[in-house]
C-alpha cells in the first residue's frame, strides 16, 4: 500500500493515497524470489512528532519463544549504532510487489519497492512481526528464520516496503514500513513500547487507513 513517507530530514507532505490490490485467494505457494540488497546500513527509529532518532538493534530482549526482539534500549542501555541491516527487494505473487514511482506536491519523485529486512551478519534471519492480529494491540518485531516460500502465511509477517527520493544519488534516506498482509484495507503502524525496562519496536494494525504513523524506520545509503 502506498504511503506518505519521509524522504529527507524534513517531513514530506504527500497528497497521494492509493491502494494496491491483492488476490485474497492464495495461489499455490512457490519459491520467494529476491535480489541483492537495496541498502545496507544502521537502522534508526524516527519519531514523527518530535523528530528524535533512536538506533535500533536486536539486543538481548527476548519473547516467550526465545526470539530476540527489536529494540531501541534494553535495561536502560540504548541500542548500539554499529549493527548493519539490509533491505532486500523481493517479488511476491500473493502480496503487493514490484517497484514504482510517484511525484509529491513538492515535485520530488519518490520510488518504492517491497521486500524483506534482515541483519547483515545473519542473512538467514528476518525482522518479523510476532503476530498479525488485527485487534489494534502492539506486537513485537522479532528475529525469525527468513521464509523461502512465497505465501501469505509465511511471508506476510516479514513483508516490508522501502520508499526513497529517486532524485538523490548519494546519502539517500530509505524509509521503511511494515506491510504485513497487503490484501487488508488498513495499515500497520510502528510504535516504541516500554516493556520490562526495555523499549521495544512493535507493530499494530489500524483498520482505518491512517497514514500518520507515530514512528518510522529508516536506513541511509552510501
Amino acid at each position: 500500500m502506498l504511503r506518505t513517507t519521509l524522504v529527507s530530514s524534513t517531513v514530506a507532505v504527500l497528497l497521494f493515497v492509493a491502494s494496491v490490490s491483492a488476490n485474497v485467494i492464495e495461489p499455490r505457494a512457490g519459491t520467494l524470489q529476491c535480489g541483492t540488497p537495496l541498502v545496507a546500513s544502521a537502522l534508526t527509529q524516527l519519531s514523527r512528532s518530535t523528530g528524535s532518532k533512536r538506533p535500533v538493534a536486536f539486543q538481548t530482549a527476548k519473547d516467550s519463544k526465545g526470539r530476540l526482539q527489536l529494540s531501541t534500549s534494553v535495561n536502560g542501555v540504548a541500542a548500539p549504532t554499529t549493527p548493519t541491516f539490509e533491505f532486500v527487494p523481493c517479488h511476491s505473487e500473493p502480496l503487493a510487489s514490484g517497484t514504482g514511482t510517484y511525484q509529491e506536491a513538492s515535485g520530488a519523485y519518490i520510488a518504492y519497492t517491497y521486500g524483506i529486512l534482515r541483519p547483515a551478519n545473519q542473512s538467514s534471519q528476518c525482522v518479523t512481526a510476532s503476530s498479525l492480529a488485527t485487534d489494534g494491540k502492539n506486537y513485537p518485531l522479532v528475529s525469525a528464520p527468513c521464509t523461502t516460500v512465497d505465501s501469505y502465511a509465511t511471508l506476510a509477517p516479514q513483508w516490508w516496503s522501502a520508499y526513497y527520493n529517486a532524485t538523490y544519488s548519494k546519502g539517500m534516506r530509505y524509509t521503511l514500513y511494515f506491510e504485513g498482509n497487503t490484501s487488508k484495507p488498513g495499515l500497520w503502524h510502528l510504535n516504541n513500547v516500554a516493556s520490562n525496562n526495555n523499549r521495544l519496536v512493535e507493530v499494530n494494525y489500524q483498520a482505518q487507513f491512517n497514514d500518520n504513523e507515530p514512528f518510522t524506520l529508516s536506513m541511509t545509503g552510501a
